[in-house]
């Protein structure tokens, strides 16, 4: 897709990655800060079990963090060494 992109490449993929880190960032932010407040509140489900509603927002907010770290990384790599390191699938043309 970026492919033909030629001189403006990796621009295009340095504001992408920009832009992935940044929305990432504040969605794990976000999934953080709703399992908190949660906790604090003591929020439960309406179910019978009564689930406190932190133990299955966790596993949410734990995903989109290791989700931010990852583009972040790969964000990284770009701007250090000009491979972002995602290769394309053998079955895409």
């Amino acid at each position: 897709m970026l492919s033909n992109a030629g001189r403006g490449r990796r621009a295009l993929e340095t504001a992408s990655f920009a832009a992935g880190i940044a929305i990432s960032t504040w969605f794990a932010y976000y999934c953080c800060d709703m399992v908190y407040w949660s906790y604090q509140l003591g929020d439960i489900s309406t179910g019978q079990d009564a689930t406190p509603l932190w133990i299955p927002q966790l596993s949410m907010a734990i995903g989109a963090v290791l989700f931010a770290i990852a583009i972040a990384d790969h964000g990284l790599r770009l701007l250090i060494s000009g491979d972002h390191g995602i290769e394309q699938s053998a079955d895409v043309t």
